[in-house]
């Protein structure tokens, strides 16, 4: 994007009350643990990296929205998750699907 990349224009989303809760995922090039990690504390709830097969990307759509059903405040889960120490997917929802 010329303007600003995907992470500001999360922050950005997230910094407006009628957009904190809509659902985000970063579907991007960059592929590392650092890049995903970063992709999370901005605001996105799940960080794809491409190329990304068409039925991949449907099942992590699914997977969020049947989460965010359940689960109101599971993004500071996730954050809580990815920013500690390692990642540690032990804590995070049973049914989650990484998909990297």
């Amino acid at each position: 994007m010329p303007e600003m990349d995907g992470l500001q224009l999360i922050r950005n989303l997230r910094g407006r009350p009628e957009f904190k809760t809509v659902p985000a995922i970063a579907l991007t090039g960059y592929a590392s643990q650092l890049d995903a990690k970063s992709a999370i504390s901005a605001g996105f709830e799940l960080h794809l990296s491409k190329p990304i097969d068409p039925s991949d990307l449907l099942a992590a759509v699914n997977n969020l929205i049947a989460l965010r059903g359940r689960r109101k405040t599971w993004t500071e889960d996730i954050v809580s998750a990815t920013l500690s120490s390692r990642f540690a997917t032990e804590s995070l929802p049973a049914d989650w699907v990484s998909i990297s």
